[in-house]
């Protein structure tokens, strides 16, 4: 049959013909674009893993979204059970428990997150600019982080 779509062999409807070569092209094109999505997917959940360095007087946090954070900048520094309500991302990502990038709180304020898990307790940073919260997946490495940081502000 030279059509494109023929009816199914058993039951209701219509399927793509892949006995044709444009059948065949347009079941490859599926499969491409499904496997290109799970791997997007993957892609962005392991890039979205919190790099974070302590050098000298600078906090550098790397990936998508970037900061270097002065320790003249840090105005307040403090250890939190728990992300503020988060009402929608305004130039985020975010997979499960994990979020990066910029958000809005309900109460209306704009922040960065750099969250592995979102159930965790944070770091809150407020810098003279923003209010940046970060954490990782887990509870112990977040406050040695937290350690650090408040010894790299005391100096």
């Amino acid at each position: 049959d030279p059509a494109f779509f023929v009816e199914k062999r058993a039951g209701v409807g219509w399927t793509v013909n892949v006995a044709r070569p444009m059948g065949k092209v347009a079941m490859a094109l599926t499969a491409l674009l499904i496997i290109g999505t799970i791997v997007m997917v993957v892609y962005a959940s392991t890039s979205m893993k919190v790099n974070l360095q302590i050098r000298e007087q600078v906090v550098t946090i790397k990936g998508m979204y970037s900061e270097n954070i002065d320790r003249k900048d840090i105005v307040e520094l403090s250890f939190e059970k728990s992300l503020p309500p988060i009402a929608v991302s305004s130039n985020g990502g975010a997979i499960g428990n994990k979020k990066v990038g910029y958000f809005r709180t309900k109460d209306g304020e704009k922040v960065k997150l750099f969250i592995e898990d979102d159930k965790n307790p944070v770091i809150k940073i407020v810098t003279k600019e923003k209010t940046i919260y970060i954490n990782y997946e887990e509870k112990e490495k977040t406050e040695t982080l937290f350690n650090e940081l408040k010894d790299l502000k005391d100096k």
